[in-house]
């Protein structure tokens, strides 16, 4: 990767699916071409490898606020 700026970029524009929605980068060819040239790198497998292997959760229930905002919980004595 050339720059820092690359990776940050990179990271946001792998996740478009989960952030614009299904269309993903299909409205944006060259950021697209841009995120496929960085994922075919090699130093890139190790990433990709670790988000499969970690899957986050998408939800945000009762569990992940807590989590999150535990200053938002309620103690009752």
């Amino acid at each position: 990767m050339r720059s820092c700026a690359d990776r940050r970029l990179w990271g946001w524009a792998n996740s478009a699916g989960f952030i614009l929605g299904d269309k993903g980068l299909t409205d944006y060819p060259s950021l697209k071409g841009f995120v496929d040239r960085i994922a075919a790198r090699p130093a890139m497998a190790g990433v990709i490898a670790l988000r499969i292997k970690h899957q986050f959760k998408a939800d945000l229930d009762a569990e992940s606020r807590k989590a999150m905002f535990p200053q938002n919980e309620v103690t009752v004595a």
